[in-house]
């Protein structure tokens, strides 16, 4: 519960830019739930959302002497929960591109994107994000990463040293890995436009 909801932003601001816990309790109780709902609704994960709302608020206390400068609180936390967000979905795809594990395998609440894609959208969308892959780095990726072999194996099986199959898997995990955050990001701002009603 709010310890001061007398308190407007500005001056709950102010007081914790000198370092009042107590109002920084207070500015938690008025946000958080904002916050978390927020990272829910954008991650789908009940772990992403909690740990959304614990780097805002570690970040609003460690830059509290700069809060003053502030003119909009409500619209800053919502900027800084959305930009975790970002980085929480950023983390997502290095999950997708470069998991030990087949996609259809994976705890998709773990991994969170089900908020924004549905499985099967999200399977399509690794399917795509290979398919768009050079065929030597699509060959080497489909082996090690969907049959199973190891690097060595792809190599003689392919007749290639295991160095050209370490730079075809990495320059494939580097692409997925950026074709699935440039469609995850285009999702969010489409979110973010429908709730502005553009």
């Amino acid at each position: 519960m709010d310890p001061n909801p007398q308190y407007s932003d500005k001056e709950l601001l102010r007081r914790i830019a000198l370092g009042d816990e107590q109002a920084f309790t207070s500015l938690f109780w008025r946000y958080k739930d904002r916050i978390y709902s927020t990272g829910l609704r954008l991650t789908g994960s009940t772990t992403e959302a909690e740990e959304i709302v614990q780097d805002v608020f570690v970040k609003l206390w460690t830059k509290r002497q700069d809060l003053t400068d502030i003119g909009n609180l409500e619209g800053y936390v919502y900027m800084m929960a959305r930009n975790y967000t970002f980085n929480s979905l950023q983390r997502i795809s290095k999950k997708i591109a470069g998991g030990t594990a087949g996609i259809e395998e994976r705890d998709l609440d773990e991994v969170a994107a089900d908020a924004i894609l549905e499985e099967k959208e999200l399977n399509e969308l690794l399917f795509q994000a290979i398919r768009q892959l050079p065929a030597q780095q699509q060959k080497v990726y489909q082996l090690i990463k969907q049959e199973g072999f190891t690097k060595q194996e792809v190599a003689d099986k392919l007749g290639i040293s295991i160095h050209t199959v370490k730079s075809h898997f990495d320059a494939a995990v580097r692409a997925i890995r950026a074709f699935i955050t440039a469609r995850i990001e285009l999702s969010l701002i489409l979110i973010w436009l429908a709730e502005k009603n553009f």
